[in-house]
């Protein structure tokens, strides 16, 4: 209050002496003693006063008197500043002043807000959970047995026809099967090859097979089968192949073809060897495989060895064994080429007896092992081997059929089936003599699998299953712990698709933030869920601390009842309408 009041003394007593005719000037009014700035007028108006002073000046000497103003305004808030900058010089003279004063009022208006209106949408995906199941496939249980039927006198019958036949295996008839007779007729052609290991061990055997194959053909000869024979060697490979067979022209009294095999014999190289192995599997599988077999002959590979066989891949370490075939690989060929085999050769697999889990070469192809120590002993002859493979070739019947396609357990390992043959009311025989009865699974096919693991680590929903077998839905089936079982397997090779849902609803919806697009304050804010008008209960439109805005679906959206249909739209389509309001 003090400086208010020498303020306005100091400007009435300046008023005073000028009234008197006296020239008084004063110092710029100190800071500290001038009056506060006015409030600041409203931020839409404001009020700027300048005030100009002129002073007329008359002097003996000289007096200068200067007064600046400027005055600063800005476009939204406006401001005003006044500045009064005033140099002074004292004199002798007589000074008359006169002040005038000129106020000038400006102002601004702000523009109004700015709506935007926006439209948003995403989608968030319905994630089933999918489990693919490929049914166990195998081969069929393919069966076959060689059989030979006499009559009422024990002699051979020839020319037996399927309905000449019952066949039953364990009491259950076999209605779907081939049969195939190798049975000799007038003029017919058998092909011999005769594989033999030409190691030094194998010399007395030889020399007996070059003594007795003559009188061998002409036996067959005299029973009006035309024999053509070839030859193969080996040791550790496969030295001589049978590149073709020489026949025999009947307008000569010579036998062609014998006197060409017993040449080729003759020139063979017998020695070496020493191994415990030989590659006997190689000498057969070419006999089979290589061989230019006459078309409609009978084929017949007769095996002479001493020694146990190399085979892949088990000797696939030992450098002998380099040529030698997988056992697989002749047992193909050998049903491939429909060859008998027969073995003249050690007790051991694949001669006399399975070869693991695999039928010896004998067994699968309707042939016969003769121990090779036997031979050496004198208790059989080459002679009788020969005898033994005559009457076989006079008479021999095959029949081949499936486990599956005669409603037969696959499962049942050959031991436990009983084949028996039977003569329907034809009676064209009396007997049969089974040679053999083979399965290329031995102990039975294994059993298809009728329950498969579902995925995931949820319960499994069972009202969203559904199953499909080979793309065909199906009901047949039960969910426990976790598995889908079936009352009875599916068949080989059946694709299983199972769909579902592992816990709830909202387990199996893949969502993310939805933030509202813009800048500004929210207004008019709608939601649409997969086309239908969400309830304002179902969800909520939150800030971050940033300031943009999220849309928060609550947890009844994805309840199990599915009010907004998100399993049979197979997702869930959010669409919003919204303004944002900004002040520019």
């Amino acid at each position: 209050m003090k400086s208010f009041k020498v303020y306005w003394t100091l400007v009435g007593l300046t008023a005073f002496l000028n009234a008197c005719g006296q020239d008084i000037k004063f110092k710029e009014i100190p800071e500290e003693i001038k009056p506060p700035a006015l409030e600041t007028p409203n931020p839409s108006t404001t009020t700027t006063s300048t005030t100009t002073t002129t002073t007329n000046t008359t002097t003996s000497t000289t007096t200068t008197s200067t007064t600046t103003t400027s005055t600063t305004t800005t476009s939204t808030t406006t401001t005003s500043t006044t500045t009064t900058s005033t140099t002074t010089s004292t004199t002798t003279t007589t000074t008359s002043t006169t002040t005038s004063t000129t106020t000038t009022t400006t102002t601004t208006t702000l523009p109004p807000p700015v709506e935007t209106r926006y439209e948003q949408r995403d989608t968030y995906a319905y994630d089933w959970t999918k489990s693919e199941f490929l049914q166990d496939t195998y081969d069929f249980n393919r069966l076959s047995a060689h059989f030979r039927a006499f009559d009422s006198r024990s002699r051979t019958v020839r020319g037996l026809k399927k309905e000449d036949l019952l066949l039953k295996e364990n009491g259950i008839e076999i209605q779907n099967y081939t049969l195939s007779s190798s049975s000799i007729n007038t003029g017919q052609v058998v092909d011999i090859v005769f594989t033999l290991d030409i190691t030094g061990s194998m010399k007395a055997e030889i020399n007996s097979i070059k003594e007795n194959v003559r009188n061998f053909v002409s036996d067959l000869q005299n029973q009006l089968v035309h024999a053509n024979l070839c030859l193969v060697t080996f040791k550790d490979d496969v030295e001589n192949t049978c590149s073709k067979f020489v026949l025999d022209n009947p307008s000569t009294p010579e036998n062609e073809n014998i006197d060409y095999f017993l040449d080729q014999l003759n020139k063979v190289d017998v020695g070496g060897g020493g191994d415990p192995r030989e590659n006997s599997l190689g000498g057969t599988l070419n006999a089979v495989k290589n061989t230019d077999w006459n078309v409609g002959s009978q084929r017949m590979v007769i095996l002479f060895t001493d020694a146990y066989f190399w085979v892949q891949p088990i000797h696939r370490h030992e450098r002998e064994a380099q040529f030698a075939p997988t056992y697989p690989e002749v047992l193909e060929a050998i049903e491939d080429k429909g060859a008998n085999v027969f073995v003249v050769a050690p007790k051991a697999g694949g001669y006399s007896k399975n070869y693991f889990k695999y039928p010896g070469m004998p067994q699968v192809s309707g042939g016969t092992w003769f121990n090779i120590k036997h031979l050496r002993k004198g208790q059989i002859t080459i002679d009788g081997i020969f005898d033994y493979i005559r009457e076989t070739i006079r008479t021999t019947y095959e029949i081949k059929y499936t486990a599956e396609e005669n409603s037969l357990d696959p499962t049942l390992p050959i031991a436990m089936r009983q084949l028996t043959i039977e003569s329907t009311e034809t009676e064209k025989f009396v007997s049969i003599q089974l040679d053999d009865h083979q399965s290329n699974m031995p102990n039975g096919r294994p059993d298809l699998k009728d329950r498969f693991l579902l995925s995931g680590t949820s319960p499994v929903n069972e009202d969203t299953l559904l199953v499909y077998l080979n793309g065909v839905e199906t009901l047949d089936y039960r969910v426990e712990n976790g598995y889908l079982i079936f009352p009875i397997p599916p068949t080989q090779g059946s694709r299983i698709l199972a769909q579902y849902e592992l816990g709830n609803l909202i387990d199996n919806v893949v969502t993310r933030p939805f933030v509202l697009k813009g800048d500004g304050i929210l207004r008019d804010f709608s939601l649409v869920l997969n086309g239908i008008n969400a309830d304002m209960r179902d969800y909520e439109v939150t800030m971050s601390l940033n300031g943009t805005y999220h849309l928060i679906l609550k947890p009844q959206v994805y309840s199990n009842e599915d009010p907004y249909k998100i399993r049979e739209s197979l997702g869930l389509e959010i669409f919003s309408k919204y303004i944002k309001i900004t002040q520019p």
